[in-house]
């Protein structure tokens, strides 16, 4: 059994889920800020004490034809990052659309059509790395 912690990064902040690859759950934490691109590592430190993951999981937002964009390069900068700092693991898993497809699981659970609100869209970020930690775990169900 794998306690995994995943990243859904972005320049300006990163959403934040955990989940456990026996029972194949998921849930959404928190959103971190950064700065210009770094993260409050004290609150990334606190979440790797409190969960002692397994493995790291980051998104790694590609392009709809699937190649690599600018933004996936730095993605996977983070993860080195990552990597050396807490000795873990990185994989990498497919992020495209997890944004979208977060405000429309949010919207849906709030019965609205409507656009989200600030304080809704602070919500996106650790869903949508919960819906890529979920992604993961169906895809390495199949293998």
């Amino acid at each position: 059994m794998q306690t995994i912690l995943c990243f859904d990064y972005g320049h300006k902040k990163i959403g934040l889920a955990v989940g456990n690859d026996s029972l194949k759950t998921a849930q959404a934490l928190m959103t971190v800020r950064c700065n210009n691109g770094m993260p409050d590592w004290t609150q990334i430190d606190k979440l790797i004490n409190e969960w002692e993951p397994d493995l790291l999981l980051l998104g790694l937002p590609l392009n709809m034809d699937g190649t690599e964009s600018h933004f996936s390069k730095q993605a996977r900068r983070f993860g080195k990052l990552l990597e050396s700092r807490y000795n873990l693991n990185v994989r990498h898993e497919d992020e495209r659309l997890s944004s979208s497809a977060a405000d429309n699981l949010i919207r849906h659970s709030l019965g609205t059509k409507q656009g989200l609100t600030k304080k809704l869209q602070s919500r996106r970020d650790p869903v949508a790395a919960r819906l890529i930690l979920e992604s993961y775990f169906t895809r390495y169900a199949q293998n």
